[in-house]
């Protein structure tokens, strides 16, 4: 679990708004199952730092869906490129069996997290 203080930046100006804190769920719905355990038993619990930046990402004002999701793209790649193993093939080929699970994160993300978006920053007090 991941918690966040809400801080506000205005041109590089940070401020601190209502002392909002952020809870993150890991990879999955608010309020709903998480896929934690399962990502964490293929080796592939690095993903779930980049779903905890992305839930705070979606609750932070001033950012978009788009940035968010995009960011949330660019960590799944990164953090699968970082996984390794005793030999070489072994490492390359769980990179790419995190990069295949990474895309389908964000597939997922990029086609139905609108509504989570618009809650997130409703429930933020970002939006009326």
């Amino acid at each position: 679990m991941l918690v966040a203080i809400c801080i506000e930046t205005t041109y590089g100006n940070p401020t601190i708004k209502n002392r909002m804190v952020r809870v993150a769920n890991g990879c999955g719905a608010e309020g709903g199952l998480t896929i934690n355990w399962l990502l964490q038993a293929v080796g592939e619990g690095v993903l779930i730092k980049c779903c905890n930046t992305h839930d705070i990402c979606y609750e932070t004002c001033g950012q978009t869906q788009s940035r968010c999701d995009n960011n949330f793209e660019s960590c799944l790649n990164s953090a699968c490129g970082k996984l390794g193993g005793w030999f070489e093939w072994w490492s390359n080929t769980r990179q790419v069996a995190c990069k295949v699970d990474g895309n389908l994160l964000f597939s997922v993300v990029n086609a139905f997290g609108s509504k989570a978006f618009n809650t997130a920053q409703q429930q933020s007090g970002c939006r009326g």
